[in-house]
């Protein structure tokens, strides 16, 4: 009798760890399940683009809305004078920065008339809009010798590769910046070339 009565108290044992084994998977199962469904939902959450790129000019001003406004820097002299920063524009943009910059007429760069051409020594030109003012829209002509980048809202980078005249303009749907900047780490720099900035200043209600 005692022998049987072990017999079944080993099985009784036996049953409950079993059980208790198969409880416990499943609440590690539970835990993965929850898991795994996190990381297919947070990738869902994403911030939404604040701005959209243009490259061709006529596009870009059939996108846009408000009254545009450009700097074609026909108010300026034009001479291979460096200029002074700050420097302000006949249309009121401010430039600033490490640049050796000048405000020249030269139609084997950009046949637009006067035009900006410079070559970056340290931390780019920074073209502020006139009076400060934040613009919902911006595009510009350039002629790029060499690697460029333009930077804006401090982190936004697009490149600008080395290239025959072309045109590049972002439309803002947030964010709205007050200036841009424009800047090269090429070592032997032939310079940028830049033209007829537009803008249409953020409206404000």
């Amino acid at each position: 009798m005692s022998k049987k009565k072990s017999s079944f108290m080993s099985l009784i044992c036996l049953l409950f760890v079993t059980s208790m084994m198969l409880l416990l998977t499943d609440s590690l199962n539970m835990v993965r399940a929850d898991e795994e469904m996190t990381t297919l939902y947070l990738p869902l959450i994403t911030k939404p683009m604040s701005y959209q790129i243009i490259k061709d000019r006529l596009l870009w001003e059939s996108s846009v809305s408000g009254n545009i406004l450009t700097e074609d820097f026909e108010k300026d002299l034009a001479d291979w004078g460096t200029l002074a920063f700050p420097y302000e524009t006949g249309n009121g943009f401010v430039l600033t920065g490490e640049s050796s910059a000048q405000i020249i007429w030269s139609d084997t760069l950009l046949t637009s008339g006067n035009i900006i051409h410079f070559r970056d020594w340290d931390e780019g030109l920074t073209f502020w809009f006139p009076g400060g003012t934040s613009v919902q829209a911006f595009g510009f002509d350039y002629r790029a010798s060499e690697q460029w980048y333009l930077t804006f809202n401090d982190v936004e980078t697009i490149s600008l590769p080395p290239s025959r005249p072309s045109f590049v303009g972002i439309e803002f749907y947030s964010e709205y910046p007050s200036k841009f900047v424009l800047w090269s780490d090429s070592y032997a720099q032939g310079g940028l070339t830049v033209d007829n900035i537009s803008y249409i200043p953020v409206e404000i209600p």
